[in-house]
C-alpha cells in the first residue's frame, strides 16, 4: 500500500492523501508517491519535510491536559484511594468535614484528575499528586 498525495499548499506543504496501489488511478487524480507525514498538531498531512511537530513543551503541556482529563467513578477512585493505604474511616471523616469533598464524591457521576480538590483531598492521606496521576493513567477513561 503506497501513499499518494497531492500538495494543496506549496508554502506549508499541506497535501491531500490517499492511500492504495492503483498508480494510474492516482496519477489521474494529480497524485503521486510522495514522503509525507500525519502531524500531531493538527491531524493533516503535510510533506515530510514540513510537517509541524509540537515542541517537548508543548507535548508536555498537551499528556497534561489528557492527563487532566481523565475520569472515573467516585466509587473507583476511592477504592483505588484504599489500595494506596488511606483508611475508610479517614476518608468518611475527610466527607463530613468538607462539603466540597461530599458533593464531588456523593453527587457526581464522575471525578476528574484536574479537579484540584483530588491534590488537597489525597495530601490528607499522603497521596502525591503523581500517585494520582498514575491512578488515573490506569483505572481512568
Amino acid at each position: 500500500m503506497y501513499k499518494y498525495s497531492k500538495v494543496i499548499d506549496e508554502e506549508k506543504g499541506l497535501c491531500d492523501v490517499a492511500e492504495g496501489t492503483n498508480e494510474e488511478f492516482y496519477k489521474h487524480l494529480g497524485m503521486k508517491i510522495e514522503d509525507v507525514e500525519k502531524s500531531e498538531t493538527d491531524g493533516n498531512w503535510y510533506l515530510k519535510e514540513k510537517c509541524p511537530h509540537y515542541t517537548e513543551e508543548e507535548l508536555k503541556i498537551e499528556e497534561r491536559k489528557r492527563i487532566d482529563g481523565l475520569k472515573m467513578t467516585p466509587r473507583d477512585f476511592l477504592l483505588s484511594v484504599i489500595e494506596l493505604g488511606a483508611a475508610w474511616e479517614q476518608i468518611k471523616q475527610l466527607i463530613s468535614s468538607d462539603s466540597r469533598v461530599e458533593i464531588e464524591l456523593n453527587y457526581c457521576q464522575y471525578v476528574y484528575r484536574g479537579n484540584p480538590l483530588l491534590n488537597q483531598m489525597c495530601s490528607e492521606f499522603n497521596i502525591t499528586p503523581e500517585q494520582l496521576d498514575e491512578i488515573f493513567l490506569e483505572k481512568g477513561k
